[in-house]
């Protein structure tokens, strides 16, 4: 049986909403968004598709396109618009004081 000469493959560093290493412009791919907000690609996927009337009143920002269309294209989002998202929705959710 022949071994691996390859080196182990490092994962991606984790990524957090709130780096403040990483500028709005900095560009995360899906799997960089699904760990920021905790969620799975499906809960995701389903956040961006245009054709779920469930999460549509959601607004969660669009990812855009790079490289060749079709199978091959990679989409990203734009951390800030992903953070802006964030605040906006904690906005809406915030706990009700106690009367």
């Amino acid at each position: 049986m022949k071994k691996s000469t390859r080196a182990p493959s490092a994962r991606k560093p984790k990524i957090a909403a709130t780096d403040a290493d990483l500028t709005d412009d900095h560009l995360i791919s899906f799997s960089q968004t699904c760990e920021i907000l905790n969620c799975s690609r499906m809960h995701l996927y389903r956040l961006v598709d245009d054709d779920d009337s469930r999460y549509r009143a959601l607004k969660f920002p669009r990812p855009f396109s790079i490289g060749r269309t079709g199978r091959h294209e990679r989409k990203f989002f734009r951390l800030g618009d992903i953070r802006k998202w964030i605040a906006s929705r904690a906005c809406e959710v915030a706990p009700r004081e106690a009367a």
